[in-house]
């Protein structure tokens, strides 16, 4: 009876054994096909996707914008080569032997120095002002600043997603977390990155706007300086010639008045014109002076720098009025970069919009990996605590950024009607330039043409009269002053002519060695 016993429990004893063996085997298939089962349904976590990326390139995308920043950093490479070497616009081209010549001597102050003595043609003094004036390296260099912009678009955003991805990818008491990935992390809507990219991208085209509107500013102040350099010389020489004359005439009232024939009043008269007219000599070697000032401040040089004899090259826009206006809009650089920077607070808008209003999910997951969503420009919460909890409800912050979306929109409007504004004074402006220009015109050929040579016959006829008897002295000083008077009057309208038209080519965005003025 024992033996049966002993017997049966031993049999019971491997029956269970079996079971055991048979239930643990079974068991462990289950849970390693779940365990296989939900490693395959995980998706990889960013950080993750950073240490085997180069085994699965393919999820790169998936999990961060890398196409885009890719983009930008090609968009600021393109920036850089475009204006690297550029030094030649639509406003002015210069001659391509005084781009050697600037290139050559350029940061060489002395020799730039002996160039513009020997040299004072308009082209070169301007070739040179694009290469050394001060303004115009300060706004080239704030254009290469906002190219670098584009690099700074993506930065942060990675740096923060690879914490998140390693703070709250892995967690020390059950390994590393495995959750379906976010809808919107696959399908922006729209991508915060692509926006931030064109903010930067209008941000670098207005500074290049910028840049373009101080080389045109610094070139009209040159041209302005250069032409009235050259007309206070030629206004320096017109008195002179009239001093001469009434040195001559001053000689013959000595001599008539040594004889009896005129009173010494004749010839106070004339030393009282002469001594005028060698103050008035003075104020041009003044006004000289501070125009030669002028233009070595735009060079930037010492002021002692000494300058040639500048050349006449004077050239006109051969545009008509009604082309102007249309020229203007499209190429007036005040104007284009209103109109850019209200591109750029459209694009603000739509991305405040884009961050203030929920994202696009489907919902078919309670366990999606939002570790992403927390960081970068589309940041829904914070990656980590930046301030104590608090009662107040996660959506009391709505209403504020609603209003202030409102509050831009308005803004957008506003700048709107201020761009028509500014292209309404635009128009005048172009119509006042070519009034001044033409009534400049219509001066200097009345003075060259009809008043001048009458003047001149004026002169011969009073200084033989004079010397005759048949004329008065005061008819002889007043041809002398007439002469003057005209010959001044002429040039002046030849100045205002020059300026005028660099006033309009300021407000075209084009200069006359592009285009010709037409005489109207």
């Amino acid at each position: 009876m024992n033996k049966q016993i002993k017997y049966f429990i031993a049999l019971l004893t491997l029956l269970a054994l079996f079971c055991v063996a048979v239930s643990y085997s079974y068991a462990s298939t289950l849970y390693e096909k779940l365990q296989r089962d939900f490693n395959d349904s995980a998706e990889v976590t960013g950080y993750e996707q950073r240490v085997i990326i180069s085994t699965a390139p393919e999820r790169a995308a998936d999990v961060e914008p890398s196409k885009e920043i890719e983009k930008l950093k090609a968009l600021a490479e393109e920036w850089n080569r475009s204006i690297k070497s550029e030094r030649s616009s639509r406003f002015y081209t210069p001659a391509e032997e005084n781009l050697k010549i600037a290139e050559k001597v350029y940061d060489d102050e002395n020799k730039v120095r002996e160039l513009i003595n020997s040299d004072l043609s308009f082209d070169l003094v301007a070739t040179l002002t694009l290469y050394r004036n001060p303004k115009l390296l300060a706004a080239r260099k704030k254009l290469e600043a906002a190219i670098e912009r584009f690099s700074q678009v993506g930065n942060l955003e990675m740096i923060m997603r690879d914490y998140v991805a390693f703070s709250q990818g892995i967690t020390t008491k059950t390994s590393q977390n495995k959750q379906k990935k976010m809808v919107r992390m696959t399908f922006p809507y729209p991508g915060m990155v692509t926006l931030k990219g064109e903010i930067v991208k209008k941000d670098v085209e207005i500074a290049k706007l910028e840049f373009e509107n101080a080389r045109i500013d610094v070139l009209t102040m040159l041209k302005n300086a250069y032409y009235n350099y050259l007309f206070v010389i030629k206004e320096g020489e017109i008195t002179a010639n009239t001093l001469r004359l009434l040195d001559e005439l001053e000689q013959v009232a000595q001599v008539k008045y040594e004889i009896g024939k005129v009173s010494f009043n004749d010839v106070i008269k004339v030393q009282i014109k002469i001594e005028k007219l060698k103050d008035m000599l003075n104020t041009i070697d003044d006004k000289k002076k501070r125009l030669k000032v002028r233009i070595t401040q735009l060079l930037d040089l010492p002021p002692d720098s000494l300058l040639g004899t500048p050349a006449v090259a004077l050239t006109r826009l051969d545009i008509s009025l009604d082309e102007a206006y249309l020229v203007a809009r499209k190429n007036n650089r005040a104007v284009s970069i209103l109109r850019e920077k209200i591109k750029r607070m459209a694009l603000m808008i739509q991305m405040a919009e884009r961050k203030s209003y929920p994202d696009f999910t489907a919902g078919y997951s309670y366990f999606q990996d939002n570790k992403m969503a927390q960081v970068g420009t589309a940041a829904k919460m914070p990656s980590f605590m930046t301030r104590p909890m608090s009662s107040v409800r996660k959506d009391s912050m709505y209403a504020m950024n609603d209003a202030y979306i409102r509050e831009v929109k308005l803004k957008y409007q506003a700048m709107r009607a201020k761009l028509k504004a500014k292209e309404d004074q635009l128009n005048f402006d172009v119509r006042d330039a070519y009034y001044h220009i033409s009534k400049s015109q219509r001066e200097a050929v009345l003075y060259k043409d009809n008043l001048i040579p009458k003047v001149n016959e004026a002169i011969e006829l009073a200084k033989v009269g004079y010397e005759a008897g048949t004329v008065s002295f005061l008819d002889a000083l007043d041809a002398d002053m007439t002469w003057l008077k005209f010959n001044l009057e002429h040039f002046r309208a030849i100045r205002h002519e020059v300026v005028s038209i660099a006033n309009l080519e300021r407000l075209l965005g084009v200069s006359a060695n592009t285009m010709q003025l037409k005489r109207k």
